[in-house]
C-alpha cells in the first residue's frame, strides 16, 4: 500500500508535466446546474412528477449570458 501512495505522490507532484488531455476537469464532479453556472449562464431547476410517480428534474436556461 505504501509503494502505491509514494507513486501517487510522485506523479501528482509533477502534474504540469502531464499532457493537457490528462489534467483534471473541474466539471467531472459538478451537477448539470453547476456546469451551466460555471460557464456563465443562468439556470432554473424545476421538478415534474409523472403519472407513475417518477420525479423528474428539469433544467432551463432562461436567457443567454448577456441577459
Amino acid at each position: 500500500m505504501i509503494p502505491l501512495f509514494v507513486l501517487a505522490t510522485v506523479l501528482l507532484s509533477h502534474v504540469d508535466s502531464f499532457p493537457s488531455w490528462f489534467r483534471y476537469d473541474p466539471e467531472i464532479k459538478m451537477t448539470v446546474p453547476e456546469i451551466i453556472r460555471y460557464w456563465g449562464y443562468p439556470v432554473e431547476v424545476h421538478y415534474a412528477v409523472t403519472r407513475d410517480g417518477y420525479i423528474l428534474e428539469l433544467h432551463r436556461i432562461p436567457y443567454g449570458k448577456a441577459g
